[in-house]
């Protein structure tokens, strides 16, 4: 029999810790060995001083489950108090069966597993993780994940399921991006090259540096004796204007015409929409046809990027870096990522974004998904019923009219809430796809490459071996066309000449003067 002491006069500590003073000292942490108490003086009570019930759920077909922490009764005929608790049609493993979670009706074998933010195991295999596959090149996205039973994550494989030129299969191309999913950005892919501090796309050769071709401030050309001016560099001609224009020492030698571009803004870099050949350098005009947008002086190749999903500085896209390989408008859904301060709660997802006002638009569509699609956590899963669903065929997450569904809350297989695809067998073609000089109309808005700087470009079309003319806008040079325009007659091969001609009016040697000299 125990005889309880108190303070320094209490027994020694038996082996599992001494007698209990409370019930917590006798709770083992299991709910099936029962409620243990406390109580040293019962006789029942072991060394510790505790009262141990030993087993609960005694009564016939009971069965005691330690996950629910209840009795269960395993009979088909009371599938709520155990054979099947949560009505998925699995029996519980409690009662023999192989439901891995019977408190779920998500969860059992055989469920179509899905790729869901919680990582919820719907198919009670780890192993597998949904199918997502939004740019349809072959690999699931690696924000599908399960976590198995010793905490190890199974996930996708593919880094960027917004691009089809991103997987574990791509090769790494120069574009501050991870495309071969190894974790690395541009590595090997970068080149040698030069700060670019005017932009004008010929560099400080005493400023070398690594870069990406394209990288606003990086040029691969390392020739520019002022790197301050836009109309001083090595490949400058020399214009009517009293400066070295081409870093050879001398002025106006060789005087010839170039192509201005119209600057509309006045932040020093024009638009090619408007152009005009001249030796003189004319007001209003800029050597460089480089501005993306030249109705706002804030948007240039000299700005910096800020974090308002627009392409400041005109290299193409909206690449304010949240971190590395994280920008500031991934899913191009035209509203900023909640990382750089914007209101986009998953920038990951373009079905997913909130009311804006710059520009003014309404948030997504709230469907029946399991995602807060309007970042707004209130609003009812739900609330957009019978919405419509066009046919994607190729995987890229946009649809074509052609093919709908509606009275449905959430897109069925193979159907997506966007509909603007315009060729639903090319998965690198959609609305959220960036221009590529290529030719063809990309992002799918009836334009073929206008998202990059395009410049004029001059044929032969007189045959006399020097190019002018009409010019030709694109963003690459085309077949036998050159940028420079010295021919200021394309029907008379004659123009230009070596030396001025007195008395034509003409403007023989190109030079923007007429009959000087005579």
């Amino acid at each position: 029999m125990f005889v309880l002491a108190c303070g320094d006069d209490a027994p020694p500590m038996s082996d599992a810790g001494g007698v209990c003073t409370d019930t917590a000292d006798c709770d083992d942490g299991l709910f099936c060995t029962g409620a243990e108490v406390c109580n040293p003086s019962d006789p029942s009570a072991d060394a510790d001083g505790c009262v141990r019930p030993g087993q609960r759920c005694l009564r016939r077909g009971e069965v005691c489950s330690e996950e629910l922490m209840r009795c269960v009764v395993c009979s088909p005929g009371m599938p709520g108090e155990g054979w099947d608790i949560d009505g998925d049609g699995a029996i519980s493993i409690v009662c023999g069966g192989n439901d891995c979670d019977d408190s779920d009706p998500r969860r059992f074998p055989g469920n179509t597993e899905v790729c869901d933010p919680d990582d919820v195991d719907e198919d009670c295999d780890p192993t597998t993780f949904g199918s997502l596959d939004r740019d349809g090149d072959g690999e699931v996205a690696r924000t599908c994940c399960n976590i198995d039973e010793e905490g190890a994550a199974h996930c996708g494989t593919d880094c960027d399921d917004r691009r089809a030129e991103a997987n574990t299969m791509a090769s790494e191309a120069c574009n501050r991006l991870d495309d071969d999913c190894d974790g690395s950005i541009d590595e090997d892919a970068q080149v040698s090259g030069f700060v670019d501090e005017d932009r004008d796309l010929h560099g400080d050769p005493t400023r070398a540096t690594m870069g990406c071709p394209g990288d606003p401030g990086f040029a691969q050309l390392g020739d520019d004796c002022d790197d301050t001016n836009v109309r001083i560099h090595g490949g400058m001609p020399e214009i009517c204007d009293s400066v070295d224009n081409d870093c050879d020492g001398a002025s106006d030698e060789a005087r010839t015409l170039i192509t201005w571009y119209r600057d509309e803004d006045s932040d020093g870099f024009g638009a090619s929409d408007t152009t005009l050949v001249a030796c003189v350098p004319p007001e209003g005009y800029s050597v460089m046809w480089t501005d993306c947008d030249d109705n706002d002086p804030a948007i240039h190749p000299k700005a910096a990027e800020v974090c308002d999903a627009r392409d400041n500085d005109c290299n193409g896209r909206a690449d304010f870096m949240t971190e590395a390989g994280s920008f500031e408008d991934d899913d191009r859904d035209g509203v900023p990522d909640i990382e750089c301060g914007g209101p986009d709660c998953d920038d990951e997802n373009p079905d997913v974004y909130p009311a804006t006002t710059t520009p003014m638009r309404d948030a997504a569509p709230e469907y029946c998904d399991g995602v807060d699609n309007d970042c707004n956590p209130d609003t009812p899963d739900d609330m957009d019923l019978e919405a419509t669903f066009y046919r994607d065929m190729d995987g890229d997450g946009w649809g074509v009219a052609a093919s709908m569904m509606s009275a449905l809350c959430a897109p069925p297989e193979g159907f997506t809430a966007r509909v603007g695809d315009c060729d639903d067998m090319d998965p690198t073609r959609h609305p959220t796809r960036f221009d590529s000089c290529d030719g063809d109309d990309n992002d799918c808005d009836l334009e073929v490459d206008e998202d990059l700087p395009q410049r004029a470009y001059y044929n032969d079309m007189d045959g006399d071996g020097v190019h002018g003319g009409a010019p030709v806008l694109a963003c690459e040079q085309p077949g036998t066309f050159t940028p420079e325009a010295a021919d200021c007659d394309e029907t008379d091969v004659g123009i230009p000449a070596s030396t001025e001609l007195c008395g034509n009016s003409d403007d023989d040697d190109c030079d923007g003067l007429v009959d000087e000299g005579c």
